[in-house]
């Protein structure tokens, strides 16, 4: 994908070994999720280092980069028909390019033969929602978190190939 110069990222699964560039970024790129919650412990601000590292036993993590340098990830778990979507992060610097359609796109062309895609965000993330929306995610629940307000669900359906 081009971002208008020479730049073009590439989309990859993540190793064990970019667990800390991951962490960093998923810090960085919460705190404007976080001004919006008007609360600094959110859990991804809240998850460690070891945390983040041991997500890779759990799923797949997919990486963007650009240069070399992690832009933007997200984890990815299968359950049954449905693949789960969490911690989907784009560098402060660089959203509004693409990059996280992109890596949704990404993900979705990877799991294909699920039925299914589900993930989450904050009812007071009216960006998040737009985003997921121009996606083709529709909203199936919504869920009040004491501490936290509401929890939109979100899914996409994918049409049996």
């Amino acid at each position: 994908m081009s971002l208008g110069t020479k730049e073009s990222i590439v989309i990859e699964d993540a190793l064990p070994a970019d667990a800390a560039e991951i962490h960093s970024l998923q810090r960085l790129a919460y705190l404007g999720e976080a001004k919006i919650e008007n609360d600094y412990s959110i859990p991804p601000l809240k998850e460690t280092f070891e945390q983040v590292a041991a997500a890779f036993a759990e799923g797949r993590i997919f990486k963007v980069l650009l240069d070399g340098r992690i832009i933007g990830s997200a984890r990815t778990r299968l359950q049954g028909e449905t693949c789960y979507i969490c911690r989907v992060v784009v560098h402060p610097e660089f959203q509004n390019r693409g990059i996280g359609s992109s890596l949704m796109r990404a993900i979705e062309n990877q799991f294909t033969d699920v039925a299914r895609f589900e993930l989450y965000t904050s009812g007071k993330s009216d960006r998040n929602l737009h985003f997921y929306g121009r996606l083709g995610y529709t909203t199936f629940t919504t869920v009040h978190v004491p501490g936290r307000g509401e929890m939109v669900y979100l899914e996409k359906r994918q049409l049996p190939g």
